[in-house]
Parts: C-alpha cells; structure tokens; sequence
C-alpha cells in the first residue's frame, strides 16, 4: 500500500508601493494524495447515466438488501487540493505603529470525505467513484478579510 503523501507549495511577492506601504500577493496550495479511505461493500447499483456520470436514485436499494454497510476494505485512493490566492497591504506610521489588511479565496476540494470513508451527498453522485470530487466539507470556498492595528 502507498504512503499517504502530501505536497505543500506557495508563491510570494511583495513590493514596496509607497515610503512606508507593501503590497503582498500570495498563492498557497496543496495536493494530497493516498489517503486511505474505506468504501461500502454494499452500495446501491446506479440507476442511470446522467451526463457522462454514475447516477444513483434517492433511497436506492443496497445490492444486498439482507445486508447493512459493509466497511470491510481500505484503499489508499483518496486524494485532496487546494489553492488560495492571499492579497495584504501594510502601512507603518511614526510611533511604531501600523495597519495591516488581508484577505485570503480559497478553494478545497477532495474526492472523500471524513476519517476512512466517503459519504453520499443527497444530489445522487456516486459514493465509490475515485474520480468524483466535490467540495469538502462546510467550507468549500472560504473568503476572509482581516484589517488589525
């Protein structure tokens, strides 16, 4: 089995646009990849094909109604990204002081969810499908603005 793996990268510049002002524009992202995930054994069979995509009925039946959730394999098919794009300006005033702004955009995206398992949205795109990213969790675009003195 692969070792779980992540890859971290950023790109900054800043530069100076007045005597005591800079600009900071940043890109941060990261790929994770082999993370370990277990499926259901007993998903329900996919009801369709809806533009090119596995599609599975609300409250579709398991393939083996005599039979619950099987979490009975892990695979090390699970896999994240993300990117974010951060923007800061900082001015400096006599005294020691300064203001400072922010503001980060950041998307994550992965095509599981949780700890060894994947979850069903209520939208029907199929559970097992390695190749079905979504947006992860609560917060798959985040936007954060910060002005400190």
């Amino acid at each position: 089995m692969n070792d779980p793996t992540k890859i971290g990268y950023t790109l900054s510049i800043q530069q100076q646009i007045a005597s005591q002002t800079a600009i900071t524009v940043a890109y941060a992202g990261a790929h994770s990849y082999h993370q370990l995930n277990g499926n259901n054994g007993n998903d329900a069979l996919p009801a369709e094909i809806r533009n090119g995509r596995k599609y599975f009925a609300p409250n579709a039946p398991p393939r083996n109604p005599n039979l619950g959730q099987l979490m009975f394999w892990v695979t090390p098919d699970g896999a994240s990204l993300y990117h974010s794009l951060q923007l800061g300006i900082n001015r400096r005033f006599r005294g020691g002081f300064q203001l400072q702004g922010s503001y980060t955009y950041a998307k994550n995206t992965n095509n599981a969810d949780g700890v060894f398992g994947r979850y069903l949205d209520v939208g029907g795109t199929v559970p097992q499908d390695p190749d079905d990213w979504r947006p992860t969790g609560d917060w798959p675009v985040l936007t954060s603005a910060i002005i400190s003195l």
